[in-house]
């Protein structure tokens, strides 16, 4: 199935272009929100009670 699907993307041109220009918007906006996600991320580290549980999730 998602083999079909990549290879629709990728022989039709309209789909393709479709795609990276949704995959640009997503970039964007992640490169917007990226320093907002930076302060979380850090500020979850910090705290010691979170750390643990990040820390599993993270090596599951």
């Amino acid at each position: 199935m998602m083999g079909k699907i990549i290879n629709f993307i990728m022989t039709s041109r309209k789909a393709s272009s479709f795609f990276m220009k949704a995959f640009m918007k997503f970039l964007a906006v992640v490169l917007k929100y990226l320093p907002l996600l930076d302060l979380v991320s850090l500020n979850l580290y910090s705290s010691q009670r979170i750390n643990p549980i990040i820390s599993k999730l993270i090596f599951l």
